[in-house]
């Protein structure tokens, strides 16, 4: 099987001065694959070390840097202390529910609310 030979490009040069034509050969360099290869595994390494670095953050609840250190101290009657449960106040208004379950059982309902209010409003100005 014969080698393949890089391409060439044959480009005529014209001398006034002497008036020659001179021909100039310039042959495509050699492809480096190699170096392709190796950005290409230097990029998926990095990626996987930050995302790692990243996965790691999250499951410390620290944020992306060391400098977002979520602190859990409030300010008490004598300085600073451990977040505790909320109490309820029931002369208030609604309370807003303790725990992220109820929460979101909360905003479903209100939005199930809120589009059957949108549906009704539709639906009478189209009559």
């Amino acid at each position: 099987m014969p080698d393949i030979q890089p391409l060439s490009q044959e480009y005529h040069v014209f001398d006034p001065e002497r008036r020659e034509i001179t021909v100039v050969v310039v042959h495509q360099t050699k492809r480096r694959y190699w170096l392709h290869a190796l950005l290409f595994l230097a990029t998926i390494f990095t990626t996987l070390c930050i995302g790692a670095h990243m996965q790691d953050t999250f499951n410390r609840n620290l944020g992306l840097f060391s400098d977002d250190r979520v602190t859990t101290k409030a300010a008490g009657p004598r300085g600073p202390a451990g977040i505790g449960a909320v109490p309820l106040d029931v002369t208030g208004a609604t309370p807003t529910p303790g725990n992220a379950i109820e929460r979101a059982k909360g905003l479903e309902s209100t939005l199930q609310q809120q589009s059957q209010d949108m549906g009704q409003r539709i639906d009478a100005q189209t009559k």
